[in-house]
This record gives structure tokens, sequence and C-alpha cells, in this order.
């Protein structure tokens, strides 16, 4: 799904479907915002999804 649809869907949701109330780029910005919550929850409680064990050793190289 492109951002622009989850925009439109979003738009649609507070009836603005006109534009007036909320440019584009605030919608995304918001969107960016309960990502980074919703992430920072999830790593908070220890969800699985967000977790994996590594295991490393001298000389092994460490992803980003």
């Amino acid at each position: 799904m492109k951002v622009s649809d989850v925009v439109d869907r979003i738009k649609k949701r507070i009836n603005d479907l006109t534009g007036t109330g909320y440019p584009a780029t605030l919608v995304i910005d918001y969107l960016n915002d309960a990502i980074n919550y919703v992430s920072a929850r999830m790593v908070t409680v220890n969800h699985p999804l967000l977790l994996r064990k590594l295991t490393i050793a001298d000389g092994s190289t460490v992803p980003d």
C-alpha cells in the first residue's frame, strides 16, 4: 500500500475529502509519529516480533 493510499483513507475517515482540514504532509508526520510510538512500545515490552538473539564472537561483523 502506498502512503498516498493511506492518507486518502485517513482523509475519508475524518471527513476531509476536500483537503481543507489537514495537508498530506501533516498526516504523514502523524503517521510517522504513530509508527515510532508503537515501535518503541513494542521494544519496551520485549515484543517477540522486534527481538532476536544474536551470537557474536571475536572477529564477527555486527549487522547495522
